[in-house]
């Protein structure tokens, strides 16, 4: 059986490297991002192949991960920078925190095997660095394959 992995926020410039890296390894995945213009940018390089590339926001995923279409959730998307953050607190709050945890929720009710937080996320000034495996190299998004592959 093919493990199917979901990568939230998967257009972004993380996820895109992600993406890709998971398409050369011939892996069954889907991606959604609310950018449209980063969505385009990853279909361009994807050509025909774009067919588990979504623009949507992450909660409106939520119902197919609570199906259990998904084995495997890497959870990338994120509103970034500090002084966003600053000037829009409740709005980074919805997206960086109360999505998240919608997210989780999701997942255990999907009976989602693995979870992986690889986003950097900023609240109201602060920097919050999660432990994460970031994907910007192909060593680093190997090194997150192993980890999504190891045994429970």
């Amino acid at each position: 059986m093919t493990t199917k992995i979901l990568i939230t926020g998967g257009a972004g410039f993380i996820g895109q490297n992600l993406s890709i890296y998971m398409r050369d390894s011939d892996l069954d995945f889907a991606v959604v991002d609310r950018s449209q213009k980063n969505v385009n940018s990853l279909i361009e390089q994807f050509g025909d192949d774009d067919e588990d590339i979504f623009c949507m926001d992450t909660s409106d995923a939520l119902k197919w991960i609570e199906d259990g279409r998904f084995d495997v959730v890497v959870h990338l998307s994120a509103v970034p920078r500090v002084p966003y953050s600053i000037e829009h607190p409740v709005e980074t709050t919805q997206e960086n925190i109360v999505k998240t945890v919608e997210l989780l929720e999701a997942c255990v009710k999907g009976k989602v095997k693995r979870w992986k937080l690889g986003c950097f996320a900023s609240y109201r000034g602060f920097t919050i660095k999660s432990n994460i495996t970031v994907c910007i190299a192909k060593e680093n998004c190997r090194r997150l394959l192993q980890f999504i592959f190891q045994p429970l």
